[in-house]
C-alpha cells in the first residue's frame, strides 16, 4: 500500500452544545466542511446560523482557537446584542462538550471505518451526530463529561 505524504482529505466540523434554561432542553449544532478548514469566517456563518436558530440570548463558550478571533468575529459582536463570548481556560479541551461529540464519532462510531471518498466519511460523521443530537441522554454525557460549571446547574436535579 502506498501513502501520500504531506497530504490527507479531511472532514473539519464545527459544533455546539445548547443548554435551555427554561425547558432543561439539550441541542446539538454542527455543520460539516468537506477538504476545508475552519476559520473566522465560517465560524461567523456559523454563529449567525445559530442565531436564527435560538431565541433570546445566546452564551457562546469556546477555546482561544485562532478560529475564534479576528475582524470578522468583532464586526459579529458589534452587530447583535443576543451574543455573547466566554472563553475557556487554554488549553482545556476536557472542559469542552462539543470534544466529546467529536470523540464518540471518531473514535467510537468511525474507529473501523474505511471510507473510499472523503464524502463518505462526511456523510457518515453527519448521520453519527443526527443520531447523537436526537438523543437527550447522550448529550447530556457531553456536558456532565466536560464537568463546566454553570452548564449542569441548568440540568434538572433529576438529571444529573
Amino acid at each position: 500500500m502506498r501513502a501520500r505524504a504531506k497530504w490527507r482529505e479531511k472532514v473539519s466540523v464545527i459544533g455546539a452544545v445548547g443548554v435551555s434554561p427554561k425547558r432543561s432542553r439539550l441541542s446539538l449544532y454542527f455543520r460539516t466542511y468537506p477538504r476545508q478548514y475552519i476559520n473566522n469566517i465560517r465560524v461567523v456563518q456559523f454563529l449567525r446560523d445559530l442565531l436564527r436558530q435560538v431565541r433570546g440570548n445566546l452564551i457562546v463558550v469556546w477555546d482561544g482557537g485562532n478560529m475564534h478571533k479576528g475582524e470578522p468575529i468583532r464586526q459579529l459582536l458589534t452587530q447583535t446584542r443576543r451574543l455573547h463570548l466566554e472563553r475557556l481556560p487554554a488549553y482545556a479541551p476536557e472542559k469542552n462538550p462539543p470534544e466529546y461529540l467529536w470523540k464518540h464519532v471518531k473514535f467510537d462510531k468511525m474507529a473501523n471505518f474505511c471510507p473510499l471518498t472523503v464524502e463518505q466519511i462526511d456523510r457518515v460523521a453527519i448521520g453519527h451526530m443526527r443520531r447523537a443530537a436526537k438523543c437527550q441522554e447522550r448529550i447530556r454525557t457531553f456536558i456532565k463529561q466536560s464537568k463546566l460549571p454553570g452548564l449542569l446547574r441548568h440540568l434538572k436535579s433529576e438529571d444529573r
